[in-house]
């Protein structure tokens, strides 16, 4: 969709990229046997809430990075065509690869730019907002955009200081008393900053809650 001098791709042309391949260590009781976007929450996989969500808001294109009993995974969803969508795959391996790791290793499958999120996360927000303002910082040069939750400190330590509506300062091994927002666990990125295999050991994809 043109708007202005910049292009916004529209949800339905987007890639949504999930990370799912964490052990879900503090969830063993119900992940011992099962991987955590399947765990049953109000009669159904928990992901089938959070999928639910993004086919409503238009998003047809997904890429699933799994890892702890991938085959589960894929063997629940498959191809996608019974919901009208499209699901590919990139597995972890016999070593699960972290946040960065993962989406490295799945750089030949990732779009230009893609929408990143986690897989046992709901997160109910301004999808359309969310890739405009992508889009409209990409035409002034930027590549990145990372989604905040203005907290205070309510849920966890807030990690991110905000200059209007640019992100100043992303620290969450060293909070400062001026941070007064928190990453919220969905990022949009343009495929090229993956592109060094270095990248994997630094990179850090932000969620308000571990792995």
């Amino acid at each position: 969709m043109a708007d202005g001098s910049f292009n916004i791709k529209e949800a339905e042309d987007m890639q949504v990229v999930v990370l799912m391949g964490g052990l879900g260590t503090r969830l063993k009781e119900y992940t011992k046997d099962c991987p955590k976007p399947l765990v049953e929450v109000e009669g159904r996989p928990f992901f089938d809430h959070s999928l639910r969500l993004l086919m409503h808001h238009g998003f047809k294109k997904f890429l699933f990075l799994i890892g702890y009993r991938a085959q589960m995974i894929e063997e629940y969803y498959g191809d996608g065509s019974s919901l009208g969508i499209s699901i590919t795959y990139c597995y972890d391996g016999k070593e699960l690869l972290g946040t960065g790791g993962a989406v490295r290793r799945a750089y030949d499958l990732l779009e230009d730019d893609f929408l990143l999120m986690y897989g046992d996360s709901f997160m109910d927000i301004d999808y359309e907002e969310t890739l405009y303002r992508y889009f409209e910082g990409k035409s002034r040069g930027m590549r990145a955009l990372m989604t905040v939750l203005k907290n205070g400190n309510r849920f966890d330590k807030s990690n991110v200081i905000m200059d209007g509506t640019e992100i100043k300062l992303y620290d969450k091994m060293n909070m400062t008393p001026e941070m007064d927002y928190i990453d919220y666990g969905v990022c949009v990125y343009e495929k090229k900053l993956f592109e060094d295999e270095y990248i994997k050991d630094i990179i850090d994809i932000p969620k308000d809650s571990d792995r």
